[in-house]
Parts: C-alpha cells; sequence; structure tokens
C-alpha cells in the first residue's frame, strides 16, 4: 500500500508506457526453455525486447492478435512460435497502442479503444484526499483501477474496529470510467464497493479535461453525503440480526453471482460465526477477498456484494429463505 504522497511522487516511474504499434512490426522470440515464461515480443524497427509480464500478458496479446492464448501455451515452442508468426503476418497492417512497465508487455489496446491516460486520472482526483490517506488498491494491467481510503470520513462501528471511508476509481480501458463508494475495515483490510447507477460517466462528446473533472466532482460528492451516510449504515447493521446465516449467506453469493466453491467455503465458516448480526455475516463474506485462490473478478464481486448490502441495509428480505423482497 502507498500513501497519496507517495502515489503522487511517483506517478512518472510506476505508470506503465504507451506506445503506439503496428502489429507487424513485432517478431514472437521464445523463451530458451520452451515455456511461456521468459519470452516475449521484438520490435524490429527500433529493436526492442518486450518479455510478458505473465500469463494474463501473453493472453492478451494473443487476443488481439486473433489467437486462443491458452491454446497457445500448450504446443511446442517452435509450433506456438509459427502460429504466433503467422497471425502477426495475417494482421501486419493492424495499429494499436501497447502498455509496457519495466520492458514488459502488459496489455495491448485496439488505435480506436478511449484509454484515459492513469497519471491524469491520479493527478486530478487525488487532490480530494490528504497526503498521508491511503492507496489500497493500485492496479495498470487494464488502465487504472484505484480504492483510496481516508482517515477524515470513518466511523468505530465497535471500539477498536474502525472502517474508513474511500472512493474506487475504475478507469478501464475501452469503458465508460466509474466512481463509486469505498469502504474499508482495517482489522482485516476488507474492501467494500457500493455501487449505484450514477457510477459511470458518459465520454462521447466530452474532452478528456471535462471527463476528469466530472470525476473529481462525483467522488467529491460521494466523499461528503454517501460515504458517511454508509458507514452509519454499517454501523446500525451490528443490531440486525439474521435468523438463518447460512441461507443469508446463500442468497446474497446467488444475487451477486459468487462462484459455487466460494458461497461453500464461506457456508462452512459460518459455523464459526459467535454473532448472528448481518454485520458479522457480511465481515465473514468479505473476507474470503483475502483467501488464497480467491481470483480478481470473484474479489470484485465480494466487494461489491458487501457494499451494497451496506448500501441497501441488507435489503427487505423474507425471515425464513432469506429471499430479497425488492426483487
Amino acid at each position: 500500500m502507498l500513501t497519496v504522497k507517495e502515489l503522487k511522487d511517483s506517478i512518472d516511474r510506476i505508470t506503465p508506457k504507451y506506445l503506439p504499434v503496428t502489429i507487424g512490426d513485432f517478431e514472437y522470440v521464445p523463451s530458451i526453455s520452451g515455456q511461456t515464461d521468459g519470452d516475449g515480443l521484438l520490435r524490429k524497427s527500433t529493436g526492442e525486447f518486450f518479455g510478458f509480464a505473465d500469463e494474463m500478458a501473453f493472453a492478451n496479446f494473443s487476443t488481439f492478435i486473433g489467437a486462443p492464448g491458452k491454446f497457445l501455451q500448450k504446443l511446442h515452442s517452435d509450433m506456438r512460435k509459427s502460429v504466433i508468426d503467422y497471425m502477426i503476418q495475417k494482421s501486419h497492417e493492424v495499429e494499436g497502442t501497447i502498455t509496457v512497465q519495466s520492458n514488459e508487455l502488459l496489455n495491448v489496446f485496439k488505435a480506436d479503444q478511449l484509454l484515459l491516460p492513469p497519471d491524469k486520472v491520479v493527478t486530478t482526483v487525488s487532490s480530494l484526499f490528504s497526503d498521508d490517506d491511503v492507496v489500497s488498491q493500485l492496479d495498470f494491467r487494464t488502465g487504472l483501477v484505484m480504492n483510496i481510503r481516508t482517515s477524515s470520513v470513518s466511523t468505530d462501528v465497535k471500539p477498536g474496529d474502525i472502517t474508513q471511508g474511500g472512493i474506487r476509481f475504475d478507469a478501464t480501458h475501452g469503458k465508460s470510467p466509474e466512481v463509486s463508494a469505498y469502504m474499508e475495515r482495517l482489522v482485516c483490510s476488507n474492501g467494500m464497493v457500493a455501487t449505484s447507477d450514477l457510477d459511470k460517466l458518459p465520454v462521447r462528446g466530452y474532452t478528456l479535461t471535462e471527463v476528469l473533472n466530472s470525476m473529481q466532482s462525483i467522488a467529491d460528492h460521494y466523499l461528503r453525503l454517501t460515504v458517511p451516510r454508509f458507514l452509519d449504515n454499517w454501523k446500525k447493521l451490528t443490531d440486525v440480526r439474521s435468523t438463518n446465516p447460512e441461507q443469508l449467506i446463500h442468497r446474497l453469493s446467488k444475487e451477486n453471482d459468487l462462484s459455487p466453491k466460494i458461497e461453500t467455503r464461506i457456508i462452512e465458516a459460518a459455523a464459526s460465526l459467535t454473532d448472528s448480526s448481518y454485520y458479522d455475516v457480511i465481515n465473514l463474506i468479505t473476507s474470503f477477498q483475502n483467501a488464497e485462490g480467491i481470483d480478481s473478478k470473484q474479489i470484485n464481486k465480494l466487494q461489491v456484494l458487501g457494499g451494497n448490502a451496506i448500501r441497501d441495509m441488507g435489503g427487505h428480505r423474507c425471515t425464513n429463505c432469506q429471499h430479497n423482497l425488492d426483487i
């Protein structure tokens, strides 16, 4: 984790470079081991070599040139090179933008995709926070996904059990940017994102400056009015009891499309609950974002589950089956 000051001071160093490219300018170079670890792309016009940062980076490039990444990884290195070189030649005139960091390729984007510069997003929205506020998530792989929490908006739900409020900024390339209310329970680093129809910003017809200013304006509104209200809800949920915690976990998991395997693990862990309050049940569910073997998509679903449950005060539910009666 970084403080806001540390992020601002290092933004030029840690932000990926964005390079306009033509696909035909690349040649695939397999690793000596024959595996995809250590392989990469040679940019013929400059002599630069960009290794794939990881399997996801390899999959991103494979998808861009129209080849299935998982299939390619199973091929012998000679065959994999033949297929990739063929696909590169097939789309040699296609233009795009690659993101690289420390000479490693992270992603490839179409030339006409909307790309909000992460450094400009950070510079604009960070002005809402103090230097000591904490950046608890920072991901540049698909653009920018960033959670910032602040001590100026917080609540002691129980003595010594502090939850801070903040904002999630999601400027994923190729999609409309989103600004959402964020909360984080400090004792276990459980992040929770409360979504709204107002989160997504329109970009068509707007300048970059107008989009950035809109992100800042929405974040300011959420920090002053929305997040404090959600933190009040969070505290009130300590007094709201579930008559059937396991059934509540099942319903919340289904409503948020959690993996059945994760749902089963959470229900099994519910036996350790010492309190049946919605506060304790939601904490149990969201704690699995820190569990081993949980991928980024499921982590996001767990965080949204927790945030929206706080937003709705758990929802208007049947006391027997825990079905949400508002749906």
